[in-house]
């Protein structure tokens, strides 16, 4: 009995190379984060704003600091962020200058600021609680000020 040769079947990597994913595959794909375009000078202003709070953590193993945090995860709320993943990928496609206005951590291996992570996030955004009523109003301005046109 006599069988026709199978086609290969196409690897993954192969898949995630191509311009678009297979048609099974192609509802798992979203659309990334948009990208931050603010200039140096512009991030003054977050850091301001959360410069002043007690850090909640553990000082041992901290490595990010909170004003840090704070002020990237409002950059990329601002910036169009919607999940704690969209927050890091913002983070991730920041500058090195952006990162240092940021006040980044700065590792000591390869002298570079690296970004929080979205562990990250998640950890200092829970250990900090609901923002106080002065953020949510602020919150809630920005919104509508930034609602139909997101930084990118």
């Amino acid at each position: 009995m006599r069988t026709e040769p199978r086609a290969k079947p196409q690897k993954p990597a192969e898949w995630l190379r191509a311009g678009e994913l297979p048609e099974a595959l192609a509802g798992f794909e979203r659309e990334p984060p948009p990208r931050n375009r603010l200039p140096v000078r512009a991030l003054s202003g977050p850091i301001a704003a959360f410069d002043q709070l007690a850090d909640p953590r553990r000082a041992a193993g901290r490595r990010h600091r909170l004003d840090g945090v704070l002020a990237t995860a409002a950059v990329g709320v601002l910036a169009g962020g919607r999940t704690l993943a969209d927050l890091a990928a913002i983070a991730a496609e920041l500058s090195q200058p952006q990162l240092r206005a940021l006040r980044a951590w700065l590792n000591p291996t390869t002298k570079r600021r690296e970004p929080p992570s979205e562990s990250t996030f998640q950890r200092v955004l829970s250990a900090c609680g609901p923002p106080p009523r002065v953020l949510q109003r602020h919150h809630r301005a920005g919104d509508r000020l930034c609602h139909h046109q997101p930084l990118r």
